[in-house]
């Protein structure tokens, strides 16, 4: 999986917010994103979550206080609101296969907070073999993993994902720019074209 690189990555002091982008479906997590909003905002947690797309789900997360849903949203829409947000929330209730959504948060320098299942946590990781601790905060890796189907620990994981540039913003950016490396590694157009040649 291959996303553009990203010619100008905005620093996490510059970013506000959380982000979901995808179907709002059941086996994408809405429900638990849902219940992970309600208790943040019970802990008195105020950042505004936007939701980038549309499906049967909807109407868990439309009207919950902090939560704005604009619906289907074009590429450049999306790399404009990754660029703005301090992370992507992917809480799939399925082990999904290289999500797209995680490869273009990367080329935007945006850490993901994500189920810990699938292929998120090699996604996630410096290293392919390094996906072993759940909700990991070191610096080898570009985000939080979270068990899936549980809204206490997602509830807990967005506070610490949106708040990290205040509490540690040398990591905060030790993140972001570990992010940026690895999509340059990983997942750049040249990466992939040098890897077809080869083949």
């Amino acid at each position: 999986m291959f996303s553009a690189d990203s010619e100008a990555v905005p620093g996490p002091l510059q970013r506000e917010g959380l982000l979901f982008v995808g179907r709002l479906s059941p086996e994408k997590g809405v429900d638990v994103l849902a219940e992970a909003v309600r208790r943040s905002r019970d802990r008195g947690q105020t950042w505004t979550l936007t939701v980038l797309g549309e499906g049967p789900e909807r109407a868990r997360l439309e009207g919950l206080p902090g939560v704005v849903c604009r619906g289907r949203a074009t590429p450049a829409e999306v790399a404009a609101a990754m660029a703005q947000a301090r992370a992507l929330v992917v809480p799939s209730r399925v082990a999904e296969h290289s999500p797209r959504v995680v490869v273009e948060a990367l080329a935007q320098g945006l850490p993901v907070v994500g189920s810990d299942q699938g292929s998120v946590p090699e996604l996630l990781a410096a290293s392919p073999d390094d996906t072993s601790a759940v909700g990991g905060l070191g610096p080898s890796e570009a985000g939080w993993r979270v068990p899936p189907g549980d809204a206490e620990a997602l509830a807990q994981a967005l506070g610490v994902a949106h708040d990290e540039v205040h509490i540690d913003p040398t990591q905060a950016l030790a993140r972001q720019r570990l992010a940026l490396a690895m999509h340059a590694a990983r997942h750049a157009p040249a990466v992939h074209a040098d890897a077809l040649r080869a083949i």
